[in-house]
């Protein structure tokens, strides 16, 4: 019986710990208090470092908020707000420019960081929007804008009694200066926001991912309507100089089993362009850029060598 009741005051406190050290630690900013993790990353950047990671699901949206925050009353030569396609542009690609991108971004996270440079009056010179096919989805579902502040009551909990977050948050040495190109750490994250990763998907991962993708881009494609309107908005009401969209093409059997679907939002995207005077780089079809399965990294994301082919 006494072993019973230990059992039971074990699965009891186990939870309760691991939820402790995640509010204490705060990993990704999660709760109304301060990160030292994020501010460590924000401050390096700050001082031109570029640092090594051991994992990548940390709050870029934090990050974001945080150097938009510092730049106040200032302006920026050319930006790039975008999603996990863009984030390397900047440095890889020897640009010199800011990287704003944050990973899977909805609509509202454009219009959130978009709200932040004007209440911080940052002012831009060129910005460069990434356009991808879930923007144009209305009503899409996503909820990771709100990674900007602290999570609600709801999902603190469930980040709270995550193990992996615990363990993550326990790892010695997340944070460390880069100091060669040669490193076995899963991410760099450079100084200017842009990122560089340190790993490569094999070509059987590379073909289960264009399925998944595919899968993923049919049930969006059947349950939204297509919607321009608050992108339109987006593009019309910012106060830069110049603007750019940017497509990154996707792999040729994703392109050609929706052909019709992404020529449609590429159709939309050149109105708005006429509309709106700007400038667009890019396709989501890869033929016209010649780039072939090897410039991917994985379903989504091309590698230097295919973002080279579009930029150059």
């Amino acid at each position: 019986m006494l072993n019973f009741f230990k059992i039971i005051l074990l699965i009891i406190i186990l939870p309760i710990v691991v939820f402790l050290i995640n509010y204490q630690i705060n990993l990704n900013g999660y709760y109304n208090k301060s990160s030292r993790f994020l501010e460590n990353i924000y401050l390096n950047q700050k001082k031109g470092n570029n640092i090594e990671l051991r994992f990548s699901n940390y709050n870029r949206r934090k990050i974001v908020s945080s150097r938009i925050y510092s730049l106040k009353n200032s302006t920026i030569d050319s930006l790039v707000i975008g999603s996990s396609l863009t984030m390397k542009l900047g440095l890889p690609l020897k640009q010199k420019l800011l990287n704003f991108s944050v990973s899977s971004p909805s609509i509202q996270d454009y219009e959130i960081i978009q709200t932040l440079l004007e209440e911080n009056n940052v002012k831009v010179n060129n910005l460069i929007i990434n356009f991808y096919e879930v923007l144009c989805f209305e009503n899409f579902k996503s909820d990771r804008h709100n990674l900007f502040s602290q999570l609600s009551l709801k999902n603190g909990l469930i980040e709270g009694f995550k193990v992996k977050t615990m363990l993550q948050s326990l790892t010695p040495n997340k944070i460390i200066i880069e100091k060669s190109h040669k490193t076995s750490y899963q991410t760099t994250l450079n100084h200017d926001g842009s990122i560089k990763d340190n790993f490569l998907n094999s070509s059987t991962n590379l073909k289960v991912n264009i399925s998944k993708r595919l899968i993923s881009l049919n049930n969006n494609i059947n349950s939204y309507r297509i919607d321009f309107n608050r992108f339109n908005r987006l593009v019309k009401n910012t106060t830069a100089n110049k603007v750019t969209i940017v497509i990154i093409p996707c792999p040729l059997k994703v392109y050609n089993k929706n052909k019709e679907f992404f020529n449609k939002i590429e159709r939309e995207i050149i109105r708005t362009k006429i509309k709106s005077n700007i400038k667009i780089i890019g396709s989501f079809n890869p033929l016209k850029f010649k780039i072939d399965i090897n410039d991917f990294d994985d379903a989504h994301h091309l590698n230097l060598n295919g973002l080279n082919k579009i930029f150059n």
